[in-house]
């Protein structure tokens, strides 16, 4: 009796599956129907689909299985929008403003601002049964009347990361601050939070189609609004900020984390959910993302639609649209053609971007912790490799790990390539106290917090104790052991071995990615900067100098000072390895974040230091490694550089072993379309005798199963043919 109860459970559990789907389409500025900037929010009502983003509101209906834009409002910076009835109230940088989608009457309101513009996006949520709105911005939360238009604040502390407000289906809303639960209809109820409820975030509260649960996401948590009580708790899920979207065809319930969507079967009842599929970047039909899901709103925005069975996500490059039909739905359809790149007239003098006229770039990423050897370099160039960007790490002390001559190796590797007609190109971090360097005269890097800054976990070689960080700023240090250092000498080698040039890898793992951004103020960089601005000041502490400079009203000029000191001895050093070896030049490879790369101070002011009139200079993105073509990323930035006077061409890069072999033949094809080339992350075990070795490593073991090895992928029709 019990193997026949076991049996029929686990045929039961089998029967549970998530919906395959089928296509996957991308919306975004660049589409024949353009999303109003970034989207906020998504809202499905009966008959329509409301579409809010950041410069609008955009109103589609469905026609012949398709929705059609209705209408639409612009805005200058709008942060969310909500639907109450036949009105949506949005919340912009100049006030509210309330449109009336069936009158198309528009309505203004400019109340006294909270300050919206804080590290909490604000959010609103609709309360019909008291006619209000909920208005969370910065550490408070707010009441707004759409018809007297007025603002009233409920002195509810709300603090930051730890609050979120929700509408629910019966027209009241809740409001959370982590310590308390409340119930509004008008006036304030509050309800019980169990003593050990513990979330690490609160940006978002979902709400189950029936509203009788709360759906917290740090961990993944169902709260029953009847009882009181949290009826189920997912550990292993957790959303920082992001939303729901309910699938009633499958029972299904999605939630977006950070690398993935969770789906959730048995979706109407908590107590019965499983986890059965993560939807991520890698898939075949793909969430348009960063390798990170990461929707672009605080609240996130995920929606279903039952009309046309499309999953609709949001991410900060625009809207994913998952359906079982072909990628035109929603009378969406992708307007790349005008970012299609052919590499003829890519100009410039030095041997990378001759190397890039010559042909599409398809480069690997290589290391010296493992021999790039003829017979790699071989198969390499039979897969339609014509490009190695080699990881070098440092050759300030000869050896990486012993006997390991780099100097040697890179001069073996480089008349190898030369032979075989490939681009080689180095690779180095500019942060040379990492894993192998013991070079101790140098003034430390200090953070604006007033520590040192430093390598955060052991070094690998025992060998090395130094953990500490170079200023920025420290031009001697520059000359004798880093960036200058290591571009003269090997501007030495390319004497005797053809070397393109040189990449600086601004996202390696050797520490935390802020403390790179950061500015330092070191002793040496906050006294040079208060001579250059003229100001006399008393010793201040390191602690204390960030405080000083915004009392001040400098902490942006100083910023902006020591971006520009950078940029000079960026541009020495560029300058001192070209006079050695003309026909080099430098890159960088910037790091597999979502943030915009255009905007870091620090990522600017290396392109900057590299840039040449007439010789834009080669940007590796890290930024794709999990994706399909996508412009915003690909192409996007360059536009954005050049409006700050900067010349850039755009390589993306795809880490080959996350996706299945075909999956990445289809990918690199459409990236060399549109753009001057790829690279691959990664190739160092490129040799014959390592065919059979296990190579496919998916995102998510849990859901993508399958095993290809080094062969499957090695043996891959060259993609440009």
């Amino acid at each position: 009796m019990k193997k026949l109860i076991l049996i029929t459970l686990f045929i039961a559990g089998c029967a549970i599956y998530a919906a395959e789907w089928k296509n996957s389409s991308f919306w975004s500025s660049d589409s024949a129907v353009s999303l109003p900037g970034t989207a906020r929010k998504m809202i499905v009502g009966q008959n329509d689909l409301v579409i809010a983003g950041t410069h609008g509101i955009k109103l589609f209906k469905p026609v012949d299985g398709k929705y059609v834009m209705a209408a639409e409002k612009k805005f200058k910076q709008l942060y969310d929008a909500v639907r109450m009835d036949d009105r949506i109230v949005a919340l912009s940088s100049e006030g509210f403003l309330i449109w009336n989608i069936k009158t198309g009457e528009v309505h203004k309101s400019t109340p006294v601002k909270p300050q919206y513009l804080s590290y909490n996006q604000p959010q609103l949520a609709a309360v019909p049964a008291a006619g209000k709105i909920l208005v969370l911005v910065y550490k408070n939360v707010y009441e707004f009347d759409p018809v007297k238009r007025s603002f009233k604040n409920l002195k509810i502390s709300m603090p930051l990361e730890k609050s979120a407000i929700a509408g629910l289906p019966d027209g009241t809303a809740v409001i959370c601050n982590m310590q308390k639960l409340y119930r509004y209809d008008g006036k304030l109820k509050e309800l019980p939070l169990p003593a050990d409820f513990k979330q690490r975030e609160l940006y978002h509260i979902g709400v189950s189609a029936d509203g009788k649960f709360l759906y917290f996401g740090h961990p993944l948590a169902a709260y029953e609004l009847s009882s009181g009580k949290i009826i189920r708790t997912m550990p292993d899920i957790k959303l920082i900020r992001w939303g729901y979207a309910l699938d009633p065809k499958r029972n299904e319930l999605y939630a977006a984390g950070w690398r993935h969507v969770s789906v959730l079967a048995n979706a109407d009842d908590p107590r019965k959910w499983q986890e059965i599929d993560r939807l991520g970047s890698t898939d075949s039909a793909p969430l348009y993302t960063h390798r990170d899901a990461a929707p672009a709103s605080t609240a996130g925005s995920l929606c279903y639609l039952p009309a046309t069975d499309e999953l609709l996500f949001s991410s900060r490059v625009g809207i994913t649209i998952l359906g079982m039909t072909p990628p035109s739905v929603n009378g969406v359809q992708n307007n790349w053609d005008k970012y299609r790149s052919g590499n003829a007239a890519i100009p410039g003098d030095s041997a990378i971007h001759q190397a890039l006229r010559k042909r599409k770039m398809i480069g690997a990423w290589v290391t010296t912790s493992h021999a790039v050897s003829e017979d790699a370099l071989d198969n390499m160039k039979k897969s339609g490799i014509n490009t190695i960007i080699h990881m070098v790490f440092q050759i300030d002390h000869g050896r990486f790990y012993k006997p390991h001559d780099v100097r040697k190796t890179i001069l073996e590797t480089g008349k190898r390539c030369a032979q075989k007609d490939i681009t080689y190109i180095l690779c180095i971090t500019p942060y040379n106290i990492s894993i192998n360097n013991s070079y101790p005269a140098f003034r430390r890097l200090v953070l604006p917090d007033g520590t040192v800054a430093k390598y955060q976990y052991k070094p690998r070689n025992p060998l090395y104790k130094v953990t500490e960080f170079p200023c920025y700023l420290d031009r001697e240090y520059s000359e004798k052991a880093g960036i200058q250092h290591n571009m003269v000498e090997f501007a030495k080698l390319a004497k005797e071995a053809k070397i393109a040039g040189v990449v600086f890898e601004l996202g390696d793992g050797f520490t935390p990615f802020r403390i790179k951004r950061q500015p330092c103020v070191c002793d040496s960089c906050f006294k040079n900067f208060l001579a250059y601005a003229r100001i006399t000041a008393a010793d201040v502490a390191p602690d204390a100098r960030r405080k000083f400079l915004i009392k001040a009203k400098k902490w942006n000029d100083f910023q902006k000072w020591q971006s520009d000191e950078l940029v000079k001895l960026i541009t020495d050093a560029h300058n001192a390895m070209r006079k050695i070896s003309p026909e080099m030049t430098a890159a960088v490879m910037l790091p597999e974040t979502s943030e915009d790369y255009s905007k870091v101070w620090l990522f600017n002011a290396f392109i900057k230091g590299f840039q040449r009139k007439g010789n834009p200079v080669p940007v590796f993105s890290e930024q794709t490694y999990a994706l399909p073509y996508t412009p915003e990323l690909c192409n996007g930035l360059d536009k954005k550089w050049a409006a700050q006077g900067m010349e850039t061409i755009l390589i993306p890069g795809q880490v080959n072993y996350w996706v299945p072999p075909a999956e990445l033949q289809k990918r690199v094809k459409e990236y060399l379309e549109y753009t001057p080339g790829v690279y691959y992350y990664h190739n160092y075990r490129w040799y014959t005798e390592r065919r059979k070795e296990s190579f496919y490593a998916p995102m998510d073991k849990n859901f993508r199963k399958g095993s290809f090895t080094v062969g499957d992928y090695m043996d891959m029709p060259a993609p440009a043919k």
